[in-house]
């Protein structure tokens, strides 16, 4: 005689995997968004935008760090020693360190490509110019972008001096800002060449955002600095 099957023996493990199913579906994809922005977030101390958006199918793919479709928005975002204009990634699939991310809030990529893009006003490459590289306590110096690239310009012991210059990229994520051609109004120009020395340290290092990027292409325009970058791990 076979014996009858109780109607309820397999219900509640059945309704157990689909909650589960529908959590990872709909409830992951939105904790792992929360936890990219707060990761990217720690980056700066004030954004005035930062939108994070990622569409992975299926979500599961997320348990083990798989990141389709990932973009980061962001303006204004102010990191240590700079405010980046504007800012923007773009990767199709990338994998990350997912249990970094959840447990240590680390934004971690392990392999995949994308692109990068951001901007820098010539007011804050002026601001950083003042803060961190050369002394000068009046204001008389200033950066400037014009159409040929940056320029260095203003008044140092009595000379109104004129320096061209050009950014170059060293160690795939840093700016640097390199003295080209000068010209001094009056005679005392080994004067005013040993004060902007002191440009040889400006740098800008980008990878202090926590991206591996690698700079490939930076252009003025319009007062602005714009860099583009890729990722690649």
């Amino acid at each position: 005689m076979v014996g009858k099957r109780k109607p309820g023996k397999y219900f509640l493990p059945g309704l157990t995997i689909i909650l589960l199913l529908l959590t990872i579906e709909f409830y992951l994809p939105t904790l792992i968004t929360e936890q990219l922005t707060r990761a990217i977030s720690v980056y700066f101390y004030h954004t005035r935008e930062i939108e994070v958006q990622q569409k992975t199918r299926p979500a599961s793919l997320l348990l083990w760090g798989q990141i389709k479709n990932l973009s980061i928005k962001g303006s204004e975002l102010e990191a240590k020693q700079f405010t980046i204009n504007r800012f923007l990634m773009e990767t199709d699939k990338i994998h990350i360190a997912i249990l970094d991310l959840i447990i240590n809030g680390r934004f971690n990529i392990l392999k995949g490509k994308g692109r990068v893009a951001l901007s820098l006003s010539e007011k804050e490459l002026d601001r950083y110019l003042h803060r961190f590289i050369i002394e000068d306590p009046y204001n008389d110096i200033r950066l400037f972008l014009t159409k040929d690239g940056p320029s260095i310009q203003g008044l140092f012991a009595g000379e109104q001096f004129y320096l061209d210059c050009v950014f170059t990229v060293e160690k795939n994520s840093v700016i640097c800002l390199n003295p080209q051609k000068m010209v001094a109004t009056g005679s005392n120009n080994a004067t005013v060449m040993n004060k902007l020395k002191e440009l040889a340290g400006y740098s800008l290092d980008l990878g202090n955002l926590g991206i591996p990027l690698i700079i490939d292409e930076i252009t003025v325009a319009d007062g602005m600095l714009y860099v583009f970058a890729t990722i690649d791990r």
